[in-house]
């Protein structure tokens, strides 16, 4: 599904989408259980970007996103219940600007 929501995102921006990085996740993959804290981390980091930029986005390019956050934040639900954490704690989910999730990745400790 994340493959997919890429070549979804990369046709709606077409040529002005940005390269892929590359991201070392560290020792985030090495046992279930970081895999999992690292996996709730950035389900809910990729649903609050989206939900930050959905009012920046034309007619077309919401749809795509409507699309894709849907799928994220049920992601992030099943993520959280495996976490043994509520699926769904709030009624509705934050937004975060670009300059902090910049920040929020920053803070993951995961190179780019």
């Amino acid at each position: 599904q994340e493959r997919a929501h890429v070549e979804a995102l990369k046709r709606a921006l077409g040529p002005g989408a940005p390269e892929r990085p590359e991201v070392d996740f560290g020792d985030a993959t090495s046992d279930q259980d970081r895999f999992v804290e690292a996996a709730v981390e950035l389900e809910e980091l990729a649903v609050a970007a989206f939900n930050g930029q959905i009012p920046n986005l034309t007619r077309p390019r919401v749809m795509t996103a409507m699309k894709i956050v849907s799928v994220e934040a049920r992601h992030v639900g099943w993520v959280r219940d495996l976490a043994g954490r509520n699926p769904a704690p709030r009624p509705a989910d934050h937004a975060a600007t670009p300059a902090q999730t910049r920040a929020a990745l920053q803070a993951t400790g995961f190179k780019e």
